[in-house]
């Protein structure tokens, strides 16, 4: 197990083509975001939740 196990929950990761594009769109219908989609080295990704508070990650 690693260390910090029981505080950590499980993470679902939703790749798509374009992550700017699938923002927009997931925006327009209501999908509450946590900040503007991020560019890094190994791709771009942004975090957002449910109704429930389960966070997700969008990556591309």
């Amino acid at each position: 197990m690693m260390k910090g196990f029981e505080s950590r929950r499980a993470s679902n990761v939703f790749e798509c083509d374009n992550v700017f594009e699938t923002y927009e769109e997931m925006k327009v219908n209501g999908i509450e975001f946590k900040e503007e989609p991020k560019e890094m080295q190994w791709g771009t990704y942004v975090q957002f939740s449910d109704e429930d508070g389960n966070e997700f990650l969008l990556k591309g």
